[in-house]
């Protein structure tokens, strides 16, 4: 880390954060790019938009099944 304020005040520790909290294939993910010199990451959104790119969204079974409890139909009789 390259500060020990408990809130990562900067982008690059709240990346430094990310990279290091994660493990095996989503660390190796982000590898290449988070050493990379001539292509870095622009920041912690970019990292983990390439992380949902490659896993999807954990939550899209839970968030359908909201938004589908919140819908409203009305059968007319005629």
């Amino acid at each position: 880390m390259r500060s020990d304020l408990p809130t990562f005040r900067a982008e690059e520790d709240r990346m430094d954060f990310l990279f290091h909290a994660l493990e095996g294939k989503a660390q190796q993910i982000l590898q290449t790019r988070f050493d990379s010199v001539d292509y870095p990451f622009s920041g912690l959104a970019e990292m983990v938009q390439k992380l949902e790119s490659a896993y999807g969204n954990p939550n899209e079974f839970s968030e359908a099944r909201d938004r589908l409890s919140r819908l409203h139909y009305f059968v007319h009789s005629a």
